[in-house]
């Protein structure tokens, strides 16, 4: 975010100050309302990422929906110019989930601070990723069958996670406010997109398509005797909802392109822990 180290001090709130980063750092965490005043106290925005992303984490309520108004009343308190929250793309589908669910509740607390700003993102990619796309690219790298739930004719979107810092960059200098979705430019279904990382990598593999009720019966039961499986019940009924979307009103509105897929898969792949 070069705009914004050059414009901007940069203060972040961090569970450990061992945790590197540039400019201000602060210690604390987003359940304890002194250390959201610290942070928030003398800011002009604020960029809200935190979350709990696992949905049967017990206290993901407490941070996704709570924490946030605490930021929200911190921010009017303190006069905070703008508030930007990322949210999720889940929110557009209203996926039951709790991880979705809290961050569309979420959503209503920011829309009630004025100048708000709310980028729904897709499912995120880039290099040290280990959630999404990264474990496809595992998987196309150190076995020799990919399955494909569903049998991969899903659609979906990614960004870049690069493209994210430009998307907030874009909000604070041209003062965007509103609720947003930002995706990648391409949309393609889960058997392309793995066909696409197998020819980048130059692998070949067998790909086995699997209806999707046998996976959602061994995922439920590994994690009904507490092991979290490669994807998760919450996750398979996520992942099989078909996304495509125009991103033309996204260009006009933020004045910049998204990073094509191809370019964003090969700084992927090239990923030394993948």
């Amino acid at each position: 975010m070069k705009y914004l180290e050059k414009k901007y001090v940069l203060r972040q709130l961090v569970r450990r100050k061992t945790a590197k980063g540039k400019g201000q750092v602060v210690e604390g965490n987003l359940a304890d309302e002194k250390s959201i005043d610290k942070a928030v106290k003398g800011c002009d925005i604020i960029i809200h990422a935190a979350a709990i992303l696992d949905a049967e984490d017990p206290n993901i309520f407490k941070v996704n929906v709570r924490a946030t108004r605490r930021l929200v009343e911190a921010a009017k308190r303190y006069k905070v110019k703008q508030f930007i929250f990322i949210s999720t793309e889940n929110v557009v589908h209203n996926c039951p989930d709790a991880y979705s669910q809290s961050k569309k509740i979420a959503e209503e607390e920011v829309r009630k601070f004025k100048n708000h700003t709310i980028l729904r993102e897709p499912i995120v990619y880039g290099p040290g990723d280990k959630r999404y796309l990264g474990k496809i690219i595992k998987s196309v790298k150190h076995l020799p069958v990919i399955p494909l739930p569903a049998g991969g004719k899903f659609t979906l979107q990614p960004v870049y996670v690069e493209d994210i810092g430009r998307y907030i960059e874009q909000a604070i200098k041209l003062k965007i406010c509103g609720t947003h979705l930002i995706t990648g430019g391409e949309s393609i279904t889960y058997r392309e997109l793995v066909r696409k990382i197998m020819k980048l990598m130059k692998k070949r593999k067998l790909l086995i398509p699997v209806p999707l009720t046998p996976i959602k019966i061994v995922a439920a039961t590994l994690e009904l005797v507490g092991i979290k499986p490669p994807l998760t019940t919450v996750q398979l009924n996520n992942m099989v909802l078909n996304r495509k979307y125009d991103v033309q009103e996204q260009i006009r509105i933020f004045k910049i392109k998204p990073t094509p897929l191809e370019e964003g898969l090969r700084k992927t792949i090239g990923t030394k822990s993948l």
